[in-house]
């Protein structure tokens, strides 16, 4: 196991950035379009979740409506 316990470095370092982001001041909106928190936590980790995403739901009616 290497020193970031392990995660590949780069992993290591996002990790690290979005931790930072917790106590950047913001809420929890605005970091959730950031690309770092998006780096962390990739769309498809939610998709596993079985969580309902907003976008695909805009976008399937949109593609029902034209």
């Amino acid at each position: 196991m290497d020193q970031t316990g392990g995660f590949a470095a780069s992993s290591w370092l996002v990790r690290q950035v979005a931790r930072a982001s917790v106590f950047n001041g913001r809420g929890p909106w605005w970091n959730s379009g950031s690309s770092h928190m998006n780096d962390a936590f990739r769309k498809r980790y939610f998709d596993k979740l079985g969580l309902y995403s907003l976008v695909d739901g805009l976008q399937c009616k949109q593609r029902i409506t034209t």
